[in-house]
């Protein structure tokens, strides 16, 4: 996790001003993740799901949800479908989708099982492993990047959207539209659930292409 070593650094009171926020979007780039980024991401989500999630699930059940679901589904990275944002070169967000076909079945959570869904024959898009660095949190980082996942997904003429949240991350993402529809607890193998939620959202392709531009700091790279 990024910990500044700047006593000046405008990002770490919850008072900043908005020109401080956007002084510290200047210093924020945004690209696809490469599959060399595996280890990185894995053990920066791991490390913010721990901070973040700690006020609604005891730690041992965290821990065991990372160790059997893991922190994001692996083929959403080789498909070249997730996004890190970065800060000097450290990982301070990140945020994906993938096709998921959509059968009737009961969602499970993460699961890094082979799929064959792709551009023909998925149905639907899911947006997954959103997180944010908790000294970056709260300035829009996370809606940021669902704007642009979006903006992503509506390329390729999606419109059903759905998202997993924690119990951490609902609010979040019912800010940006989502909408509850089901309880989706994860069942481990010791016999405990970590609960996380369904939401989904009817995209607008155009909107999506408009709502990114409008979120995305001119500064932003992506490649």
């Amino acid at each position: 996790m990024y910990c500044p070593a700047n006593p000046t650094c405008r990002h770490a009171s919850p008072s900043s001003t908005h020109t401080a926020t956007d002084h510290l979007y200047t210093k924020i780039t945004k690209r696809r993740a490469q599959v060399a980024d595996l280890s990185r991401v894995e053990s920066f989500q791991a490390a913010a799901l721990r901070i973040h999630a700690k006020h609604h699930y005891e730690r041992g059940l965290i821990d065991r949800y990372i160790a059997e679901a893991g922190t994001m589904p692996q083929d959403m990275l080789h498909e070249g479908r997730l996004f890190v944002l970065e800060y000097h070169g450290e990982i301070i967000a990140t945020g994906g989708w993938r096709w998921q076909a959509d059968d009737g079945a009961a969602a499970t959570g993460l699961d890094n099982t082979p799929r064959q869904t792709g551009p023909l024959n998925g149905t639907y898009a899911e947006i997954s492993s959103l997180y944010v660095d908790p000294f970056f949190a709260r300035i829009g980082l996370a809606s940021w990047l669902i704007a642009t996942i979006e903006a992503d997904i509506a390329r390729l003429g999606l419109t059903d959207v759905r998202i997993t949240a924690t119990l951490t991350g609902l609010p979040m993402c019912q800010k940006n539209g989502y909408q509850p529809y089901r309880l989706s607890p994860v069942a481990l193998t010791d016999g405990t659930y970590f609960q996380t939620v369904a939401l989904a959202k009817a995209l607008s392709p155009l909107h999506a292409r408009q709502q990114a531009a409008r979120n995305a700091p001119l500064h932003a790279t992506l490649m």
